[in-house]
Order: C-alpha cells, then structure tokens, then sequence
C-alpha cells in the first residue's frame, strides 16, 4: 500500500453575541439565566408561530465572511433541516442550504490558504443534562434559537496540528471582529473533523471536491463530533489518523459514521451511522421569504491581529514578540507607534518583560526608556528599579533616571579598578581580543558589569576597557 495522506475538514459552529435569538425576542443569555427562563412560543416550537429573522445576527454572519475574504451573496434563504432529537422542541432546525450568506473564502495559518467552503446561519439547539444515576435527561431552552455561525473548510488540512491552529486562528479573528466570545469550554464555539485517508496519488480536487482518480475509490470518512478545546481537536485527530490506518493497513474497511472523542481515554467512539443531506429532507422555510439586495455597505473591518502581526515582524520583532504582542491590540499599537522614534525590539521587550503587557507607564515615557537602553545608558539591572520608582514617585523617566544615576554612578577609578581586576582573572579572554578576536571583549564587559553588581554603564565600561587593552 501506497503512503496515506490525511484528509481533513473542520465544521465550526459558534454562537454569535446578539442581544436576543436568531428568530424571536427572547434573551441571548443560555449562560446566566436560570434554566428555560429565556424562552417564548417560538424558540419553544408552538404551533402557529412565526419566526422573524435577526438583523444583527445577520450583519455579522456577513462581517464574518468579508473579513475571511470570502464571496458575500446579497440574495439569500434559510431552509428547514429535519432531524428528531429532544434538544430540537420544532423537530427541524432553521439553517441554510445551497444560499449561504457567504462562500469561497480562506484563512492563513502556518503560512498555508485553508479554503473556506461557505459561512452560514442557522439556530442553535437547547442543551440535554444527562442524569445516569436517575434514569432521566433535563432539558434547558434556553440556548435553543441563539445565533449559530457555522463555517466550513475544504478538506485540504493535512496534519491534526494545522486543524488545530485553524480552529486558534478563527477564534481570534472572531474576537477580534466582536462578533463571538467563541469559548470552547463553554460550548459558544464546538468544532467537528471529518476526516479520512487517502492513498498518495489516487485523488485531485474539483474545486472543493475530493474526486477519485481512475482506477481508485476514496476510503470514507469519519466524523468526529463536539471537540470542546484546541487539544481536543488535536487528539482526536491524531487518534483517528492513526486508527484508520492501523485498519486499512490490516485490510480492514473504514466505516462512515460519527464518533465521538473521550477526553478521559483520548480516543475516538463510535456513536453512530453519518447522515447525508437526503437525510435530513431539507426545503425552504415557508414562513420566512428570501433575503434580498441586503445592504452591504456600513461593513467595516477593525485592525485584525494577524494584520498587527505581519506590522510588527515588519519591525523585525521576532515571530515570539510579535505573536504575544499583536494580541493585545492596545500595547500592539503603542509599539507601532513608538516604532518611529525608538527601537521596536526594544520597546517589545519592555512591553513583554518589564509592563507585562500593560500600559502601566505611558508610551512617551516607554519611548524614553528604550532610548536610554538603545543608547547603553542604562544598565539591565536598573531598568526594573527604575521604573518602580517613575510609577511610584510620579517621576518622568528623566527625573528617575537622574535621581537613581545619582546614587550608582560609579567614578571612573572604581571601574578601571575593576576592569584591571578582571583582565588579571580572564587571562584567556585577553589573549583572545588581543590575538583579533573582538567578541571576547563581551566576556570581559560581562565580568566586570557582574562586579559593579549591575550598576555600571555597559557603554562607558566597554570604552575604558579598550582603552586598558589597547
């Protein structure tokens, strides 16, 4: 058998922040509401009901498809999906099927173009509290009818960690569009993978297709259901990769059905046969008409992270700096900002490691301090003293610099006493700047700056030790 070539396709689905349902005037609040309070005829399924569409969830369905560059349709529907389960009071859900509000888009990550399917509405369903040991379900309403946003890829991810950072990737962009907390361990954001194995060489894509090649048939794929966090969705794929291979190289067939991942085993679970669309009789919702020539034109797409994370690796901060830095918007635009007067790396550093990415002290004088440390003024080990005492005196870092300086500023005789100490001690070292070696001179300039117990001028020591060596 040929190598195997992992296939996979996320569904996410993601509850948008509304004030009120997809279809009715109840609460958008599942979360803090005491069990089926949030509720009305409609979301509960009442004969004789009438559903009217949200706007606003609406708008950022939308919001969400330009920012993922997708095809945005100005004429649209909603269908009935049919399928019976306790947690569906209607006994259909309202979703959308060949008219999403958005297709064709994709999303970057690890520096590969994960196509995107379609981006559609659809209501959310109520929750079911299974209770073993008493032989019953408890059934909440509450969350049925919020908002649900649902995207989904072509199946062009090849590995359970670009699925992984896939699914990080969009739920940053969707906070960062503040259309969804989209948290994973509370259900406002679930993701499924399908996924299968391929033998190399023996499919293509038609478009978003998976197609066999001649003389072949796909293998079939499996779905894995309601992965609740990043890891999740990581070893569940992983798992399942490595089951499906471990039948196909026994000679065994894949079975197409929906599994489960146990967070406690870290394994998949069969659950049941998969669906197709004739499964679940869809048709268009009767009591809704089509949305048509909806206006597109107030969309307007904040600065998103990934935009502030290629600004800064323009900087040339590192990927580590810039990953940190570009989610916090605030101090992302402080250091863009304070780009055009000092050191970007510098100022990463003092955001990152000294404010913990806080903007404690203001930007002009953040811009100062990195000055100060660009121009070996500072030593490292006042930098943190420093900036306690500007924050708890109301001093400029000017006025704290001068008045600390005061203090520790050592006379040019202690250093050269100092330095004449060390080139004595680091016998090798001066052998090795004398020989033409220059970087020696840093081992030198270490020793002594460790001797001054930090309270040196790195520059004026460096200039006072060539001097001696020279």
């Amino acid at each position: 058998m040929k190598k195997l070539i992992p296939i996979i396709g996320l569904e996410i689905h993601t509850e948008l922040l509304t004030k009120t349902k997809m279809f009715c005037s109840c609460p958008n609040a599942p979360f803090i509401s005491t069990p089926n309070s949030n509720i009305c005829p409609i979301c509960t399924g009442q004969p004789g009901t009438l559903p009217v569409p949200n706007k606003e969830a609406i708008v950022k369905a939308y919001l969400v498809g330009k920012a993922l560059s997708a095809s945005l349709r100005t004429y649209s529907k909603v269908d009935r999906k049919h399928y019976f389960y306790p947690d569906l009071p209607k006994g259909y859900q309202i979703s959308q099927y060949d008219l999403p509000f958005s297709e064709n888009g994709f999303l970057e990550v690890e520096g590969e173009r994960i196509s995107i399917i379609r981006i559609h509405l659809e209501e959310d369903t109520g929750k079911l509290l299974h209770s073993p040991n008493f032989g019953y379900s408890l059934l909440d309403l509450n969350r049925a009818g919020v908002p649900l946003l649902e995207l989904v890829t072509a199946p062009m991810i090849n590995s359970a960690f670009l699925a992984r950072r896939f699914c990080e990737e969009y739920q940053q962009l969707l906070r960062d569009l503040k259309v969804a907390n989209a948290d994973m361990e509370k259900g406002e954001m679930r993701c499924e993978a399908n996924v299968s194995l391929q033998e190399e060489g023996s499919f293509y894509f038609e478009g978003f297709q998976l197609k066999a090649k001649p003389g072949y048939s796909l293998n079939p794929k499996v779905e894995i259901k309601n992965l609740n966090s990043f890891r999740a969705v990581e070893k569940a794929i992983e798992y399942e990769i490595e089951r499906q291979k471990e039948l196909l190289y026994e000679g065994k067939k894949i079975i197409q059905e929906t599994r489960g991942f146990d967070e406690r085993l870290k394994c998949t679970v069969s659950q049941r046969e998969k669906e197709s669309a004739k499964d679940y009789r869809y048709f268009p919702e009767p009591d809704i008409p089509p949305i048509v020539d909806f206006d597109l034109s107030s969309l307007k797409l904040p600065l998103l992270t990934k935009t502030l994370r290629v600004r800064l690796l323009d900087l040339g901060l590192d990927s580590s700096q810039a990953e940190l830095i570009a989610k916090n918007r605030e101090i992302a635009e402080l250091v863009i900002e304070g780009a055009k007067q000092a050191d970007p790396k510098v100022l990463a550093n003092i955001y990152i490691n000294r404010l913990k990415l806080k903007p404690s002290l203001p930007a002009k004088e953040v811009i100062e301090l990195a000055k100060l440390i660009s121009a070996g003024k500072l030593p490292a080990a006042l930098t943190g003293k420093l900036i306690e005492l500007a924050l708890k005196e109301k001093l400029s870092i000017k006025e704290a610099f001068s008045k600390k300086m005061e203090k520790s500023q050592a006379s040019e005789k202690l250093i050269v006493d100092l330095i004449k100490k060390v080139i004595a001690s680091e016998k090798e070292a001066v052998a090795s700047y004398k020989k033409g070696k220059k970087e020696a001179i840093g081992v030198l300039i270490g020793k002594v700056l460790r001797e001054g117990q930090g309270l040196l001028n790195p520059k004026e020591v460096k200039d006072l030790l060539e001097k001696e060596l020279s």
